[in-house]
């Protein structure tokens, strides 16, 4: 019974990046919910007297057993309002408040109950990936990793190649953010890194072993979950297969602000976006959002580079632009919303981003009031210019079948609604 427990942590440890911890279970039943959610700090210990503050943030969603177990990364330059209604980079809460307060600044942001934390520092992650995978995790790297920071003391160069990433060189490709900072290619790796461990950990089988590991985890890890909450964590990880972990991104964009004389670089959430992600994500309530919807937007009149400005609204406001090029030749009296689709919920989502003088049509409809003018087939004849043309935003020739809607930019169509 005993190692078949130390068995069941050690599962646990590795979904999660090597975070549990080991405690006899003696028969009590754990308070987590098969639903609830549990907050994973990774934070930074630069130094004495340095501010510590959650380097890496994601929330685990358990989820019912025998369904996929959900991960969500938060960036850490996420902005958020903490409770004194001051507003500061998410990372800072651990910082002012600890692990208390990131889960309550989290909490209101998002709208979600956590069931507890786990916080593991840098050195606790290296001291636990030597002895889970002393060999290593075997990642390929697209392009040298190369950076030096004094002051934090971090330097970082890992050549491009595969290779075995043990544990100080494992914890420099989870740290590594290119030259300006941006963290949202580290959080892609990040997750990747997560994937590797869960497909290439192998459970060690000395007693030795595993009592060095429960001793270690007991040094390094801090958390207020129970025993048995702990437990019931481990059980719930111990038949999950590498491709039941399903991972998302908060969504949102990077921007810089001017705070003083100093450039500050934020996360800034995409609220529709967001309460998407989370009612799907988190609470099982399939919604339909802007990033859902497929367009192909074609400038129908004269205006020199009208659609590539429409298009890039409309991915400010989250919707999936296909193409985007022109429909010659320039003769549309009126600017049109083609529902492709048929799908109803995703014109109007379009529709009301737009100017009220777009006609939403169905392509049967369209078609008629362009035979009417004598333009022929003009759906066919736009199809055929999209398969034989290399279009922004991706250079490639595209097929009417990859969007839901198309939008033909016609005789004085304006930016403004």
């Amino acid at each position: 019974m005993r190692n078949r427990l130390f068995l069941l942590v050690i599962f646990a440890l590795v979904v999660l990046g090597a975070l549990a911890t080991f405690w006899w279970y003696q028969g009590r039943s754990g308070s987590l919910s098969p639903k609830e959610n549990i907050l994973v700090l990774g934070i930074d210990d630069t130094g004495p007297g340095a501010p510590r503050r959650s380097d890496t943030i994601f929330i685990v969603h358990l989820g019912q057993a025998g369904q996929p177990l959900k991960l969500l990364s938060v960036p850490r330059d996420l902005k958020v309002r903490f409770p004194d209604g001051s507003e500061h980079k998410i990372n800072a809460a651990y910082a002012q408040g600890g692990p208390k307060l990131s889960e309550r600044v989290l909490s209101d942001f998002l709208s979600l109950h956590f069931s507890g934390y786990l916080v593991l520092g840098y050195q606790g992650f290296v001291k636990l990936m030597d002895l889970l995978m002393p060999d290593g995790v075997t990642l390929t790297l697209d392009r040298p990793f190369k950076y030096d920071d004094s002051k934090q003391n971090l330097h970082i160069n890992l050549p491009a190649g595969t290779q075995q990433l043990k544990g100080q060189s494992a914890l420099d490709y989870v740290r590594y953010r290119d030259a300006q900072g941006e963290d949202l290619g580290r959080i892609s790796r990040q997750q990747g890194f997560i994937q590797a461990v869960t497909q290439q950990m192998k459970r060690p089988q000395s007693l030795a072993q595993l009592k060095e590991l429960a001793r270690l985890v007991g040094e390094q890890l801090r958390t207020d979950l129970s025993p048995a909450d702990l437990y019931h964590l481990a059980q719930r990880l111990q038949t999950l297969a590498a491709d039941q972990l399903k991972m998302r991104t908060l969504p949102g964009r990077t921007v810089l602000s001017q705070v003083g004389k100093q450039q500050i670089s934020y996360f800034i959430a995409d609220p529709l976006e967001t309460e998407a992600l989370v009612s799907e994500f988190f609470q099982g309530i399939s919604v339909l959002s802007n990033s859902d919807v497929k367009l192909i937007v074609l400038n129908g009149n004269k205006t020199p580079l009208l659609a590539r400005q429409v298009s890039e609204q409309l991915q400010a406001q989250s919707f999936t632009i296909v193409a985007t090029w022109n429909a010659k030749p320039f003769d549309y009296a009126e600017s049109y919303l083609i529902d492709l689709k048929g799908d109803r919920r995703k014109a109007q989502l379009v529709a009301t981003a737009l100017p009220p003088s777009v006609r939403l049509v169905t392509p049967g409809k369209f078609q008629q009031l362009m035979e009417a003018a004598g333009k022929g087939d003009r759906l066919k004849q736009i199809a055929q210019m999209l398969r034989t043309t290399k279009v922004p935003p991706n250079n490639r020739a595209v097929d009417l079948n990859e969007a839901d809607l198309l939008l033909i930019l016609g005789k004085g169509f304006s930016l403004g609604k």
